[in-house]
């Protein structure tokens, strides 16, 4: 099912990004990615993969957009003094909040991935401040 999804979707998502040239995956462990026919899949487009431990959130760059983009929904919601809303308008909300999501701060969070690994190193494998 993955390498359905890598066929049917990567190429239009590195041409929409900041280095579509790049073809940087980051993977996490999942086995649906570590698949042979992943695998494959990702080779086919000219990926290069980049694993990270799993439940490593610190070296994690999308766990920190997360975090930036569920801040900025909670903001949203509590400066509109919105108490409830559809499924429908939550999930424009997501998608607008994540489009609009500045290149310059998911480049800086990439851009961190050093000093992380130096905190992680220096704290023995211990969460950090990220």
């Amino acid at each position: 099912m993955f390498a359905e999804f890598v066929k049917e979707h990567f190429s239009s998502v590195f041409e929409n990004s900041a280095n579509p040239r790049g073809k940087l995956f980051l993977q996490d462990g999942d086995p649906r990615q570590c698949s042979k026919v992943a695998r494959k899949a990702i080779d086919r487009l000219g990926c290069r993969m980049f694993a990270i431990p799993p439940r490593s959130p610190d070296i994690n760059p999308i766990e920190n957009i997360f975090h930036l983009v569920r801040k900025q929904l909670q903001d949203d919601a509590l400066r509109n003094k919105m108490t409830k809303e559809s499924f429908a308008a939550f999930s424009e909300r997501i998608k607008h909040t994540v489009k609009n999501i500045p290149v310059e701060t998911i480049n800086k969070t990439i851009l961190s991935m050093n000093k992380r690994m130096k905190l992680i190193v220096k704290g023995k494998g211990n969460r950090t401040k990220y």
